[in-house]
């Protein structure tokens, strides 16, 4: 089996890291049935080889939607896909529709890939918030808020306790949903709640405080690169019946 020509620019970490990934990605197709298991060493070379010569190009149109293993796993599941499509009828293991199926195979596994991604984001968001203690109930609702997301009863309520019903109707009146309404609405919130007078510029600050704390630590994880826009998504699916 011969060896893995390594970029100068690649470290040999990264290099058993992307021989790991290739690795799981082609056993994947010998569990299938579509790589014969004598020929998965070969395989798994010619892959890592072409991902490395391509590694540059493959970085640069990562677009940060997803955790840069997932991108490298469903970069690597195409590679294996044309592998397949080229040597099928020499490995006589596949029939002449194999290009069809890999390809459909290739899709699934990306989308399954994504959703796990997103499925397991999603847990380190409610993880994050868990940890948030007194302020959760009002960030959640404010985030709900903010976002502009199906807002429940029991949301205000785990928040404004008794004054529930007051506070419900401040926040479901979106005939304005400008930013700086929605700060208005807020702050009227926390001075019924809370019993305070406090500016909607005060409740924006904090808010915003908040919220690029938590974006800091859901960034710290290997390479994610949230932003608002990506964390009300997060949200989206995390509060969905």
């Amino acid at each position: 089996m011969k060896r893995v020509s390594t970029p100068s620019q690649v470290t040999n970490q990264e290099v058993l890291d992307l021989l790991s990934l290739v690795r799981k990605v082609v056993w994947h197709y010998v569990r299938r049935g579509s790589i014969p298991q004598r020929e998965s060493d070969d395989v798994v070379m010619s892959i890592a080889e072409k991902f490395l010569d391509r590694k540059n190009l493959i970085d640069a149109r990562f677009k940060g939607e997803a955790k840069k293993t997932t991108y490298y796993i469903a970069v690597m599941h195409r590679m294996c896909c044309e592998v397949i499509r080229a040597q099928h009828r020499n490995w006589q293991l596949v029939d002449d529709s194999v290009d069809t199926r890999m390809e459909c195979m290739a899709s699934d596994d990306y989308e399954t890939e994504k959703q796990m991604m997103l499925d397991q984001e999603v847990n380190r968001l409610k993880h994050l918030l868990a940890f948030t203690q007194d302020d959760r109930a009002k960030l959640i609702l404010f985030f709900k808020v903010y976002f502009d997301l199906q807002l429940h009863e029991q949301d205000v309520q785990l928040y404004a306790k008794n004054r529930t019903k007051e506070v419900m109707l401040l926040l479901l009146d979106r005939t304005d949903r400008s930013k700086d309404s929605i700060f208005d609405r807020l702050s009227k919130t926390v001075n019924v709640v809370e019993k305070k007078q406090i500016k909607k510029d005060a409740v924006r600050m904090w808010f915003n405080s908040q919220l690029e704390r938590l974006l800091t630590r859901m960034n710290m994880h290997d390479g994610s690169r949230h932003t608002k826009e990506s964390l009300s998504v997060l949200l989206e699916m995390m509060f969905r019946p």
